[in-house]
């Protein structure tokens, strides 16, 4: 079994204030909880910086196919808890 997080966006107007980090923070401390012991996730190219900062290691690009026939490019990145 592994946690999910769908999603985490931050507003502009929010952005480089430790809000992301704050989340980050609360959704690892909910899965340590509950007894995880690894957490991965796709991160946005924007969104890498931060996990990356954060103790997460990036393992290989994945794209995410959308439904107007474009991709989105992420990072798989994982991390043990």
């Amino acid at each position: 079994m592994m946690p999910i997080m769908a999603s985490a966006t931050i507003h502009p107007d929010w952005a480089r204030r430790g809000v992301g980090s704050l989340i980050l923070q609360a959704c690892e401390d909910a899965a340590r909880s509950a007894g995880f012991t690894r957490y991965e996730m796709g991160a946005t190219l924007t969104g890498a910086k931060l996990f990356g900062a954060k103790g997460y290691v990036a393992v290989k690009p994945i794209s995410i196919p959308l439904v107007n026939g474009e991709s989105l490019p992420v990072i798989h990145m994982e991390k043990p808890a």
